[in-house]
């Protein structure tokens, strides 16, 4: 998929790229679209063969059934309101029986009798969010630097881009029994390796999104700048990490969604009949529903976790991306 679909359409959207500098790099090879163009036409004939005859048989038939009586435009007009007053209708009735509906059940849940574990939900998001935050630590640790040398080598984003679109579409699942199992015989404990499992889910967003900033700033600008003689140094602080920012608020925002994600399995894990677990929001919903079944600690894990994303998605990442797209956008 990736050598024959979404390196050739990335390579093939670079001619959309707006440039006022002549020296922009030259154009790639569309790699396998190239392979592909001397057989696309004959390709193209024998589909248009196979596919037409067919398609004119339809229409034609279509064509040949005898039509009603037509309706004048003020009658097309008056059906058309109707019909779409009857749609949106029923929309708004379905929802509203909907959220009634989820409304009571919520209540009625939440009515019931606690678990005595469910004093232990503000601790478990406290250390939860400790481990989300450093796994994003160790991302930027690594992705930032390399989006700065991206920026700097043209050659070194033409190797990293590829390898990191194929690692990165590795569903990050399929790596946890590895992690758990190597990081355990290793530490003796999970905490380690519950970071670790967050990781694979948040460092793929944070990279992507820099590079894809770092593809964004102009090649006039990076010109100029080493025409004004400014260091390396220099460069990265005045004009590469600003313009980047958007996207690394932007990469941040989306890397934390999937560090929630990855979190739910990363702090409960089962591997030969034994369970590996640590203290966090993941395990007691695992647990919750898993071992116990109980629907009151699923459902209160599940909105202490949702209230947790909202606020820090309307306390912190909310200004920080406002402010970075005001301050830090391109426009010259």
């Amino acid at each position: 998929m990736d050598m024959i679909v979404w390196q050739p359409l990335s390579t093939w959207a670079e001619k959309f790229k707006y440039e006022f500098a002549a020296s922009s790099g030259a154009v790639q090879s569309l790699g396998m679209f190239d392979a592909l163009s001397g057989v696309g036409p004959a390709v193209t004939r024998a589909l248009r063969s196979i596919l037409v005859p067919p398609i004119r048989l339809i229409g034609r038939a279509i064509a040949a059934l005898p039509r009603g009586p037509e309706l004048s435009p003020e009658q097309s007009r008056r059906v058309a309101a109707i019909v779409r007053t009857l749609i949106i209708g029923s929309i708004v009735i379905f929802l509203t029986w909907a959220l009634m509906r989820g409304f009571i059940a919520l209540v009625r849940t939440l009515s019931q009798p606690w678990p005595s574990d469910a004093k232990q939900i503000p601790e478990a998001i406290l250390l939860s969010t400790l481990r989300m935050t450093l796994a994003y630590a160790i991302s930027l640790a690594w992705t930032v630097p390399c989006a700065l040398a991206a920026s700097e080598s043209p050659r070194f984003n033409r190797v990293l881009s590829p390898i990191a679109e194929i690692v990165g579409s590795m569903p990050a699942t399929a790596l946890f029994p590895i992690i758990v199992i190597v990081v355990i015989q290793i530490t003796g404990g999970m905490n380690l390796a519950s970071i670790l499992l967050i990781l694979t889910g948040m460092q793929w967003y944070l990279l992507f999104n820099l590079l894809a900033g770092i593809n964004q700033v102009p090649e006039d600008l990076k010109e100029a700048a080493r025409a004004f003689g400014l260091s390396r140094t220099a460069r990265w602080r005045k004009l590469i990490l600003p313009a980047v920012t958007p996207s690394l608020i932007t990469g941040s925002i989306t890397a934390w969604g999937g560090g929630w994600n990855a979190l739910i399995l990363s702090e409960y894990f089962v591997y030969k009949n034994q369970t590996y677990q640590v203290l966090g929001i993941g395990s007691l919903l695992d647990a919750a529903t898993y071992k116990s079944g109980n629907g009151v600690m699923i459902l209160l894990s599940l909105l202490s976790m949702i209230a947790v994303v909202l606020l820090l998605n309307r306390l912190m990442w909310r200004p920080l991306y406002n402010l970075a797209t005001e301050r830090y956008r391109l426009d010259y």
